[in-house]
């Protein structure tokens, strides 16, 4: 497990832009997920070996429906 944590995720907010963003073997959890809806056109999201919960990848899967999420 990586040291990437909630926390870390809520300063990438700024990237607008971006479009692949693995994240899998991090300490991210449902808490984090919340910071990824500043990212409009994000296509891919790995999620591998993380504490985010069914339900919050399925949230975020219903207002991101083009992105590729590989769950947990």
């Amino acid at each position: 497990m990586t040291n990437v944590t909630d926390a870390g995720v809520a300063k990438l907010k700024n990237l607008t832009r971006l479009r692949h963003l693995r994240l899998s073997y991090t300490g991210i959890t449902d808490t984090g997920m919340k910071y990824l809806d500043s990212f409009p056109i994000l296509e891919l999201l790995e999620l591998r070996d993380t504490r985010v919960t069914q339900r919050a990848i399925a949230d975020f899967m219903r207002s991101h429906p083009r992105c590729k999420v590989t769950p947990p």
